[in-house]
């Protein structure tokens, strides 16, 4: 199995609950400075975020031992909400997972 950290914490995503499943498990219900840990299989597997009716879909993949971070990019401004995936910026990643505060364990490693 590996690890993989969902992390959201932007500064310009300061209000909305936004929903994250994993291989359709879920939802969970995520806040702004906020993460989930999720425990998964080797593999590939399908990540979900739902807002207001927008739907954004990201595959993931890991190997037994790794440790992998995604993050929930959101920016609200008067004149409305974007919520987005990003894969590509681990370091990042990790240090904004470091200043948030943990909100569920998904355990879907069998």
């Amino acid at each position: 199995m590996f690890t993989l950290f969902i992390v959201r914490r932007r500064w310009a995503d300061a209000v909305n609950q936004v929903d994250i499943s994993v291989d359709d498990v879920g939802p969970v219900t995520t806040v702004p400075q906020s993460f989930i840990q999720a425990r998964l299989a080797s593999g590939r597997h399908q990540l979900a975020l739902s807002w207001e009716g927008a739907q954004a879909v990201l595959e993931v993949e890991g190997v037994a031992g790794e440790v992998r971070f995604v993050e929930l990019a959101g920016s609200t401004w008067f004149w409305g909400s974007r919520y987005r995936w990003v894969a590509n910026d681990q370091e990042g990643a990790r240090a904004r997972a470091r200043a948030s505060r943990l909100i569920a364990v998904m355990d879907l490693a069998h």
